[in-house]
């Protein structure tokens, strides 16, 4: 990876206090990219584009599978669909992305959960990609959803042209509806950032 990722430094099995897996990783100093401009966060749209490519690598049969992320979009229609009750917009980017073709290639390393607050920063570029719990094996085009979770048409535009030809032919169609799925779930999330980032994205997908 072309930056720092989270390696385990130790891990631990769950116990009556703690009734959960547990691991210990380094400490990365710098800025939460949640916590800057979007406008800002355009300035690192190539260099996460190479972050990403460089992690969505052919993973082994025995990686894990994950319900939420990295599967066909028709998989999370029942969760998802309720949420678009009051945006006909993002229902019809949803509904795109469930009718454009499936990834057609072997499953992909995901991380699983790529928005703007597991990016850390520092001097003007990406320190880290951390939170790798959800790292899964699948379809790529829920971690493309960061180009309009996370930067503006600006940014999206150099994020996409870094990433030209990498992918198939519909993975954009599908990136947007994952985008418009995360933005709707998010959009009555109690933490302010999380909030701040569906509404950034909302307005990203439907002023378009």
């Amino acid at each position: 990876m072309p930056v720092a990722v989270p390696a385990p430094l130790a891990v631990g099995e769950p116990g009556e206090s703690f009734p959960w897996q547990w691991s210990i990783v380094p400490w990365f100093s710098g800025t939460p990219a949640s916590a800057v401009d979007p406008q800002a966060r355009d300035d690192i749209a190539v260099e996460f584009a190479q972050v990403l490519l460089a992690l969505h690598t052919p993973a082994p049969s025995e990686a894990p599978h994950n319900p939420v992320r990295g599967v066909p979009l028709a998989a999370r229609a029942a969760a998802v669909e309720p949420r678009f009750i009051d945006s006909p917009r993002l229902r019809e980017i949803w509904q795109h992305g469930c009718d454009a073709p499936t990834w057609p290639n072997p499953p992909v390393w995901v991380h699983g959960d790529v928005h703007p607050g597991n990016l850390v920063l520092q001097s003007g570029g990406i320190q880290a990609l951390i939170d790798f719990g959800d790292m899964c094996a699948g379809d790529p085009a829920c971690a493309l959803a960061i180009a309009w979770l996370g930067f503006t048409a600006v940014g999206r535009a150099r994020f996409m042209a870094a990433l030209e030809g990498e992918y198939d032919p519909h993975i954009w169609t599908r990136a947007q509806a994952w985008a418009a799925a995360i933005a709707a779930l998010l959009a009555d999330a109690d933490d302010a950032w999380l909030h701040a980032m569906s509404a950034h994205a909302v307005a990203e997908l439907t002023e378009a």
